[in-house]
C-alpha cells in the first residue's frame, strides 16, 4: 500500500453515474486540494453506453498524453455502475 501511495504519476478520475450518462472529472497527480479547487478540474459528461466509454477513453488519452497511470473511482449505483465498470 505504501508503494501505491508514493507513486506521484497516478492520476484519479471521479465518476458520477446515472441511468443515461456519467460525468467524469480528472485530477492529475500534481493537483491537490486546496491549491487546486475542484471547479478547476477538467469535467465532461458522457453517454452511459459502450460508445460513451470509448469517447471517455479518448478524452483521457488527450488529457494524459504521456500515458501515466489513471485510476477510476465511482459511486456504487447498482446495475448502472456495474455495467459501466464492465464496459470500461
Amino acid at each position: 500500500m505504501k508503494a501505491l501511495l508514493g507513486r506521484s504519476e497516478v492520476h484519479w478520475v471521479g465518476v458520477d453515474v446515472s441511468k443515461d450518462s456519467f460525468d467524469a472529472a480528472l485530477s492529475e497527480c500534481w493537483q491537490h486540494f486546496p491549491q487546486t479547487h475542484p471547479n478547476e478540474l477538467p469535467v465532461r459528461k458522457f453517454e452511459r453506453s459502450p460508445r460513451g466509454v470509448e469517447t471517455f477513453l479518448r478524452w483521457l488519452d488527450k488529457l494524459n498524453p504521456r500515458q501515466e497511470t489513471v485510476r477510476v473511482i465511482m459511486e456504487a449505483t447498482g446495475k448502472y455502475s456495474v455495467e459501466l465498470t464492465l464496459w470500461m
